[in-house]
């Protein structure tokens, strides 16, 4: 059995809690490419995005009161049906503002946008397809960003 049939097994589904593992998984993965493969930055800004992603997905999942084994996946695939692409991280922000019962801080949403900008303007789902290159100034950025995320998500809903 292969590595793939041995995760199915498990963890059948993608739920609030692996969505939050995988999401620190994926970010020291790309502080390892970053700081030891000069070559490897777009790996690293695609990992750092991704990260960002589970962790917007998850927060919805808070937000919206999902069970522990609940499928996250296919309650973030229903919730944006109409949404172009379902890895568009300003559209997972908008839905996760949009969910909280109760609204927490303007500037902190504000805040929010403006980071989840950042991270969006410098990474997208493509990027594993892609050859390009990314600089250290616009990676350095979206490092940045994605540790305020990484340190604020929880304020999305509690």
């Amino acid at each position: 059995m292969g590595l793939l049939a041995d995760v199915r097994l498990i963890e059948p589904v993608e739920t609030i809690h692996t969505m939050e593992i995988a999401s620190e998984a994926r970010f020291d993965e790309a502080l390892s490419l970053a700081f030891v493969h000069e070559d490897a930055c777009l790996t690293a800004a695609y990992l750092l995005g991704y990260a960002v992603e589970m962790r917007l997905k998850a927060a919805v999942g808070r937000i919206r009161g999902l069970a522990p084994a609940d499928d996250l996946y296919e309650h973030i695939r229903l919730a944006i049906i109409r949404a172009p692409d379902r890895h568009d991280l300003a559209t997972l922000l908008e839905l996760a503002l949009a969910s909280r019962r109760v609204p927490v801080s303007a500037s902190l949403d504000t805040d929010f946008r403006r980071h989840v900008g950042i991270v969006a303007e410098n990474w997208d789902v493509l990027f594993r397809y892609k050859a390009a290159r990314i600089g250290l100034p616009e990676l350095a950025d979206l490092f940045n960003s994605v540790v305020w995320i990484r340190q604020s998500h929880e304020s999305l809903w509690r």
